[in-house]
């Protein structure tokens, strides 16, 4: 019976690529040890709790994998607060590591594993990190052998994001950067309330980070956009009754205005002023100069007249905060108090 292409990958993958040939002797030692450790990751059992160090927990009835300590009430996976805690395919590590070895590059990793390109730097960083604690001398041939330049990390933002093209490459990548910490996430929102204590709003206004960026790397939104899609095929959420109740909540319960980073409201300022609506729009009506400047000066005569400014706005039409604009703009046009015409006032 002849092979197909997925029976041809799945062989390719499953053949031991040689790497005594790559490697040299002297490390064939450590490189094993790093083959076995990677080989051991998939099959990681717990021994206590990784927050709270409790050794009472237990399983999760449905997720395997899944784990839940009985102290601290709080679930965890073998691979949380480890390096590997962000990485989903597990049983690729050691896979991954032999390709490196092998001469393949990010991109063909990526196509033979279904791998993306961002998860490949990602899991190049996780094992340069894993060579430096454990394997110095392993990892000074890795590099050399990966053309890796041995540079210092790069420096964490200080300042806030002043565009929205800034802030979009910053997130844009399979996981995000915490920009409080400098360690990269699949999702910000849990790590920021139990780490940092601060809310995501709270995180976009000190960034300057806009509503329409999500605080999740392109791999957590592309899960969320599959289990929605999966969730709407299946009947389970119906798009017009979900955007119904979603409009009702709102109705119902008060809600904060969005947050607009100040580069938004400079953009939203400068799109109006190159527009100028007032003098295009139908809706948009324009006083005429004569009928502000007479408000003006009933404005100024006040302290003769008696009239208040609720009454003098009621008059023309138009709001207290419309006339004192009025009155700032034509203060210089106004003639000096003596030459005003007062007949008719008391």
């Amino acid at each position: 019976m002849a092979m197909t292409n997925g029976d041809k990958k799945d062989v390719e993958h499953s053949i031991p690529i040689q790497w005594k040939r790559k490697v040299p002797e002297l490390l064939h030692f450590q490189f094993e040890q790093l083959m076995d450790y990677l080989g051991s990751i998939p099959n990681l059992v717990p021994q206590n709790c990784p927050r709270c160090h409790s050794p009472e927990f237990r399983q999760h009835h449905s997720v395997k994998r899944l784990y839940k300590c009985n102290n601290c009430c709080r679930s965890f996976t073998p691979w949380t607060y480890t390096p590997f805690a962000n990485c989903r395919r597990h049983d690729l590590w050691a896979k991954y590591v032999h390709a490196r070895v092998d001469g393949l590059t990010f991109r063909d990793i990526g196509k033979h594993f279904s791998l993306s390109s961002d998860a490949c730097k990602y899991r190049e960083l996780i094992v340069i990190s894993l060579l430096k604690e454990r394997w110095p001398e392993l990892c000074d041939w890795w590099l050399q052998m990966a053309g890796i330049r041995i540079n210092s990390p790069p420096v964490l933002r200080t300042t806030p994001f002043s565009n929205k093209e800034e802030a979009w490459e910053h997130h844009n990548h399979e996981y995000v950067q915490c920009l409080e910490r400098g360690k990269m996430y699949s999702f910000l929102g849990t790590h920021l309330h139990k780490t940092h204590h601060m809310s995501a709003r709270q995180y976009r206004e000190k960034w300057q980070i806009m509503q329409k960026i999500p605080l999740a790397g392109l791999a957590n939104r592309r899960a969320h956009s599959l289990a929605i899609k999966e969730k709407i095929i299946n009947g389970d959420i119906v798009p017009l009754e979900q955007v119904a109740m979603m409009l009702e909540t709102n109705r119902r319960v008060k809600r904060n205005q969005p947050f607009n980073p100040n580069y938004i409201l400079q953009e939203y300022e400068n799109d109006l002023k190159s527009k100028r609506l007032w003098e295009l729009s139908p809706a948009i009506k324009c006083i005429d100069q004569s009928i502000q400047q007479q408000a003006a000066i009933r404005m100024k005569l006040r302290g003769i007249s008696g009239e208040s400014v609720q009454s003098i706005a009621e008059a023309f039409g138009v709001s207290k905060q419309t006339i004192y604009v009025w009155v700032r703009r034509w203060k210089t046009a106004i003639p000096p108090f003596d030459l005003l015409e007062t007949d008719g006032y008391p």
